[in-house]
């Protein structure tokens, strides 16, 4: 995860200095999510090529989403229970429906 940098600018800030700052942060993000993206299609990638894409398995069930471990952990950073509770997994793949694999709803 990525540090927050908080600056503190003197109170006579140009516009064009706060116009930079945005810029940069914008540009941030934008690079977030760009490497989040990469990291998802690495992880459905080898899943295809290994063959247990959206297979059931006795006593396990099917695959019905996938992620990277850093999503997987961000969550838990935010609440230790999350991956416990069926709700959360609901509404997190309502708002996050990429790590879906396909043909797959919540």
């Amino acid at each position: 995860m990525a540090n927050i940098i908080i600056p503190k600018f003197p109170k006579n800030v140009t516009q064009k200095a706060w116009d930079q700052f945005y810029r940069w942060t914008q540009d941030e993000q934008m690079a977030d999510k760009v490497k989040s993206n990469s990291y998802l299609e690495l992880v459905k990638g080898n899943s295809k090529e290994q063959g247990h894409h959206r297979k059931a398995i006795d006593g396990l069930g099917e695959c019905y989403a996938e992620m990277d471990s850093r999503m997987y952990h961000r969550q838990m950073q935010n609440d230790p229970d999350f991956w416990k509770d069926p709700s959360n997994h609901k509404k997190f793949f309502k708002d996050n429906s990429k790590y879906l694999n396909e043909g797959m709803k919540v």
